[in-house]
């Protein structure tokens, strides 16, 4: 692309995911614990030299982030 205000990227993470829940003291159960492979796709648009917004879709934390970005 070229677009000096536009920066597309892809990612990958890892991360850890531990759950447990106690459903009335009946006990519980680990679910879905375990090592998670995190993966993303994005975008940002450079409003200013230093300050663009920026979306990401992927898995893990959150499906879909919005925001603000600063360049230092």
């Amino acid at each position: 692309m070229d677009n000096d205000k536009v920066d597309l990227y892809a990612g990958l993470g890892l991360g850890y995911r531990n759950i447990k829940w106690d459903y009335n003291g009946l006990g519980g159960d680990n679910y879905g614990s375990g090592v998670l492979l995190l993966a993303h796709v994005g975008g940002r648009y450079y409003f200013t030299d230093k300050v663009a917004g920026f979306a990401e879709l992927g898995s893990g934390f959150g499906t879909l982030q919005l925001g603000v970005a600063f360049k230092f």
